[in-house]
């Protein structure tokens, strides 16, 4: 048996820490609740449980109803534990699955929400007027209803949808929110169909990808939707593999750097992203192209739109991968290394690989693929300089000095 409960508004109670649910006693059935953070403190009250036939009686979910706080010291953070999993009683563990109709209507001191990963539904008029959040994350939501952002009107405000699911999306859903407002989706999950249901946002929309924040450091990402990235990236050096060939040595590869003019990127295309910015937590926002973009250039990196097993290279057709331990990202300054694969390995989507076929890799366990990436060179700060840049600089992973 499954128990379904549902959650109302009460008066505020003996104040607990996030992680200290308690039952207390109270005047109508069901269960009361109060959590404390910085000094604000909301509650609600679990009542009505309702047995359902032949579920699982352990575990059930709820419906967060309503929503009172601390109007002395306003909540100004909605943290996933909060609003994720609750301990009612002992051995019994509920997830909230939804958040009810106007919940969080008009509460303007809140300024970030973030769902956790079991909410599946965000109410009508849920969050309508709360219009100082500036940022909004949901990592599992299916449904939208009707007003469910209206009026959340925080200039340059993020909404991040990270699932892989597609959302049906209610009327006026996003109505009232500020023009530099931005619809984010992560760039290993979104899909055209996520795109097709925000249509009626389609300015708003953007796919993000987040950096380290040291200079050098490289990712290889793809996208299963067109991208139109800045003409040119003023952080970002972006480079396509032109050829590559097998030695008794390993692999040697030939990039190419995206030039003005290229930055309109065809979907499943694999290419690596050197990050050389100063900033603190670089996240990058990019709109979506509306067609598929036409290239110039040739690029063998495979994409993974969706997860993949690759199987062991045989010596016939042999695979790469990015840094297998850790095969999205690897903190590297100018020299990147691809390993061949030599048992079953996953590569996640958004990513990619490469493939060569009829090689003279035979008898090589373990090869690296050494990638120059163009000659580029650094001062010592890791700004990018010009050759005519005099002391001390490093390229190809080299000190050396230009006089």
């Amino acid at each position: 048996m499954k128990r379904y409960i549902r959650i109302f508004v009460m008066t505020i109670i003996a104040a607990m820490t996030a992680s200290e649910m308690m039952a207390a006693e109270a005047n109508t059935p069901g269960y009361k609740f109060s959590i404390k953070s910085s000094g604000a403190t909301f509650a609600f009250e679990v009542i009505e449980p309702c047995v359902i036939e032949g579920e699982d009686v352990t575990y059930g979910t709820i419906k967060l109803y309503k929503f009172t706080q601390n109007e002395e010291t306003p909540l100004t953070e909605i943290k996933s534990s909060y609003i994720s999993r609750l301990s009612l009683t002992s051995g019994n563990k509920y997830n909230i699955v939804e958040i009810g109709d106007e919940v969080f209507k008009d509460q303007a001191a809140i300024t970030k929400v973030a769902s956790g990963p079991y909410i599946k539904k965000i109410g009508a008029s849920a969050f309508e007027g709360c219009s100082g959040i500036n940022q909004f994350q949901f990592d599992s939501v299916e449904e939208i209803c009707d007003n469910a952002f209206k009026g959340c009107s925080c200039a340059a405000a993020k909404f991040y949808f990270l699932g892989s699911k597609v959302p049906t999306v209610g009327i006026g859903a996003f109505e009232g929110i500020a023009s530099d407002a931005k619809i984010r989706f992560s760039i290993s999950n979104v899909t055209n169909d996520q795109l097709e249901a925000f249509s009626a946002y389609s300015n708003y929309l953007q796919v993000y990808f987040s950096f380290s924040p040291t200079t050098g450091y490289i990712k290889l990402l793809s996208c299963k939707v067109p991208m139109k990235l800045s003409n040119p990236e003023s952080s970002l050096n972006i480079y396509y593999v032109k050829s590559a060939k097998e030695t008794s040595d390993g692999v040697e590869i030939e990039t190419g750097l995206l030039q003005s003019g290229e930055f309109n990127i065809p979907a499943n295309t694999a290419l690596i992203y050197e990050y050389h910015g100063t900033a603190t937590s670089p996240v990058f926002g990019r709109s979506f192209y509306p067609s598929e973009p036409s290239v110039s250039y040739e690029n063998i990196l495979t994409a993974t739109a969706n997860a993949e097993y690759l199987p062991a290279s045989d010596g016939t057709t042999n695979y790469y991968v990015f840094d297998p331990s850790s095969p999205n990202e690897r903190d590297v300054t100018h020299d990147l290394t691809f390993t061949k694969v030599t048992t079953e390995t996953k590569i996640p989507a958004g990513q990619g690989y490469l493939v060569m076929k009829n090689g003279s890799a035979t008898g090589i366990d373990n090869a690296k693929v050494r990638i120059n990436l163009n000659g580029k060179v650094y001062n010592l700060s890791g700004q990018h300089v010009n050759d005519n840049y005099k002391g001390v600089v490093i390229k190809e992973g080299k000190k050396i000095v230009n006089k």
